[in-house]
């Protein structure tokens, strides 16, 4: 959590009272559970409610890949620790917990206050981009599944078959080659009317032509390597593979790649959940 937020501050302060919580089992799954205690240190938003009732997170990998999110906090829940219980994207706020203002404790109830306060700044900024995608830090994750004989079956969907064959079907293997290759991954179509998103039948992959020009795929300088190339006829067809890849312009020729680049120098931002592309801001 994010104390430090405004919506913690202003314009009413609000001293947290903390209490310890038993780290969910379920937490060890995830890359950075492995690293938490016993116990974990917590806000109380409500007691006991008088209905039962569940509140809703969202993924917290790629959460913040876009400009206009904000992650604020975790909480408690039945999907992993990185999950969001409080944040925003654009004129979004996600207040994922269920309980009314009536049964939330007073501390929540001054919060949520502040929420609405701090939102009137975000009146008419609508979100920038959706969901297409599953961030990179999602294939650790089923990597793990793959050693899971419940899991096993999604968890092998989740990769190309280069990276099946190459860690013999063993999640600690994969973990190994993800690592290595962790600037390389993107996020694959099955087949050529599969749109890679969180539900589609997508599957992680390294990309060897971006591995082949030893450049991160999140890095800017791909597409000016990509630009260039395609203006000196070098490797023509794999720079322009690649351009498509990465963003979602469909210019053929380098003219028309080089002015959209240069008009956007210093404005770009890559997304793995918009899609793995680089976007203006």
């Amino acid at each position: 959590m994010d104390a430090s937020h405004t919506i913690f501050n202003e314009p009413f302060k609000v001293e947290l009272t903390w209490v310890d919580l038993t780290t969910p089992q379920h937490y060890v799954r995830y890359p950075e559970g492995a690293e938490m205690g016993e116990t974990i240190k917590a806000w109380r938003v409500h007691g006991t409610l008088r209905q039962k009732d569940y509140g809703l997170v969202s993924g917290g990998y790629g959460f913040e890949d876009t400009p206009d999110c904000e992650f604020i906090s975790g909480g408690n829940n039945s999907k992993g620790p990185g999950s969001v219980a409080l944040g925003r994207q654009g004129n979004f706020f996600l207040w994922g917990f269920c309980a009314p203002p009536m049964d939330m404790t007073s501390e929540a109830r001054t919060v949520f206050l502040n929420t609405l306060a701090y939102m009137k700044g975000f009146d008419g900024k609508r979100a920038v981009a959706r969901r297409r995608a599953p961030s990179r830090r999602w294939a650790p994750v089923y990597a793990g599944y793959l050693d899971d004989d419940r899991l096993k079956k999604y968890g092998t969907r989740q990769f190309s078959k280069a990276l099946l064959e190459e860690s013999k079907g063993s999640g600690a293997t994969m973990k190994e080659l993800l690592v290595a290759n962790q600037a390389y991954l993107f996020r694959a179509a099955r087949d050529a009317s599969d749109s890679p998103s969180a539900r589609s039948s997508g599957y992680f992959a390294v990309d060897a032509d971006a591995k082949a020009l030893g450049i991160a795929n999140t890095d800017p300088a791909i597409l000016e390597r990509c630009v260039t190339q395609l203006e000196q006829g070098e490797q023509a067809e794999r720079a322009l593979l690649l351009l498509h890849r990465y963003t979602d312009q469909g210019f053929l020729y380098a003219a028309d790649w080089r002015v959209w680049l240069d008009a956007n120098q210093g404005r770009l931002y890559f997304t793995d959940t918009g899609g793995y592309k680089f976007k203006p801001r």
